[in-house]
């Protein structure tokens, strides 16, 4: 019999910063991406994690990292600028917007109203 995949998988995986913590905050953790991977050839029109920008703020955590991941995938569901409010990975505000700062905003004040079941809206 013919194996189509192989019995040991070699990757290497380059450490991009380390994180301020893990899952939790005893624990140690890194970001990682394929050490095979030229992040800069990645067509910008597609986004990834690994070449976002910090622009400001604590150093990253896993949790961030989560989070980020959830609002980036959210992001690319749309078709035009979009801003997620994520915390703890669930999605907790989403706006479209032609203007990244009114998206901001309508995103935040989605996140602080309190959900309305279908039955109260009536």
């Amino acid at each position: 019999m013919r194996r189509t995949l192989p019995d040991t998988l070699g990757v290497q995986w380059r450490r991009l910063y380390e994180l301020r913590y893990g899952e939790n905050p005893h624990q140690h953790a890194a970001f990682y991406a394929d050490a095979k991977s030229p992040l800069g050839a990645l067509p910008a029109d597609r986004p990834t994690i690994a070449t976002a920008e910090v622009l400001g703020g604590k150093q990253l955590s896993y949790n961030n990292i989560l989070d980020l991941d959830a609002a980036l995938g959210l992001c690319l569901e749309f078709g035009e600028p979009a801003a997620i409010v994520v915390k703890h990975n669930n999605p907790c505000g989403a706006a479209i917007g032609s203007r990244r700062g009114r998206g901001r905003i309508c995103a935040r004040e989605t996140r602080m109203r309190p959900a309305r079941s279908a039955a109260s809206s009536r």
